[in-house]
């Protein structure tokens, strides 16, 4: 088992360095494309920040329509269950009451 995690992690570092260079100009050439684009939309304003370039990513995919009827009856209980404890009475307990249990 020593030896298969030993070849595994040199494996893993062939990859690094024969890929990962590749992986980072693709990255670095994605990042300058949204740059030179943020740039043709905005009059040539530069962005304050990558932030957009990052977030342009993470679109929501559609819910299917099980995913959506379980979502929806999700939110409803949780309605009826934040109703139902509102209309709950609150118990007061007597003041003082520890206080008497102390002394004796």
């Amino acid at each position: 088992m020593e030896e298969f995690d030993q070849a595994k992690e040199d494996l893993k570092g062939e990859i690094d360095d024969a890929e990962g260079p590749d992986i980072k100009e693709d990255m670095v050439k994605k990042r300058r494309e949204w740059v030179d684009d943020f740039r043709a939309n905005h009059q040539g304003k530069i962005p304050d920040d990558l932030k957009g370039f990052y977030e342009k990513d993470k679109v929501e995919a559609p819910l299917t329509p099980e995913q959506e009827e379980a979502k929806k009856l999700e939110e409803e209980e949780a309605a009826k269950a934040k109703k139902n404890k509102k209309k709950a009475p609150k118990k007061k307990g007597k003041k003082g009451k520890g206080a008497k249990d102390d002394k004796e």
